[in-house]
């Protein structure tokens, strides 16, 4: 079967001859609509440098994104605010929104917080496929918003800085 640009298959598909830029944002249509199968063609042997893990290929990635994607089932989104490409890289500036109200992601059950995150992905393209990808974005905030860290200058939050400079100063002292 030839599909084509209205093809309803046409946009599981990279488009053909597509820029680095091009390609980006297909990829982030098939995020935001969920579908990391059809991403898997661009991941054979990328590596993603996420926060707090690394992914390499496309059974590892697509796992990644099948377990935010359960997370936030209902609404789950990438925005590109700002999206810059010089040659083989690709800058992207974006805003994820959220709510986490599905299965549990990173080991976190879900509390029903809407998210709502900025960050920066730096993609490496070659030969139509994505070789690399460093992920950025504020750990704090994103955990604050999932009630994970208490809200910022709340007593719970000075109260756990307090803690933690006690186990600091503690440290410090043993090692004397």
């Amino acid at each position: 079967m030839t599909t084509t640009a209205t093809s309803p298959h046409a946009k599981h598909n990279p488009p053909e001859g597509a820029t680095p830029e091009e390609l980006i944002r297909w990829t982030f249509d098939r995020i935001n609509d969920h579908d990391s199968a059809s991403l898997r063609q661009l991941w054979s042997n990328a590596v993603e440098y996420f926060p707090h893990a690394i992914s390499r290929g496309p059974d590892e990635i697509a796992a990644y994104f099948d377990e935010v994607f359960a997370a936030m089932p209902d609404d789950f989104h990438l925005e590109i605010v700002k999206l810059i490409a010089e040659g083989d890289d690709v800058f992207v500036r974006w805003t994820m929104t959220g709510t986490f109200n599905g299965k549990k992601f990173q080991r976190i059950a879900a509390t029903g917080s809407r998210i709502e995150v900025g960050g920066v992905d730096h993609f490496v393209i070659r030969d139509g496929q994505i070789v690399t990808n460093h992920v950025t974005f504020d750990q704090m905030n994103f955990a604050r918003q999932l009630g994970l860290l208490p809200p910022h200058d709340s007593l719970a939050d000075k109260g756990l800085k307090s803690l933690f400079n006690l186990k600091t100063r503690a440290a410090k002292a043993i090692k004397r």
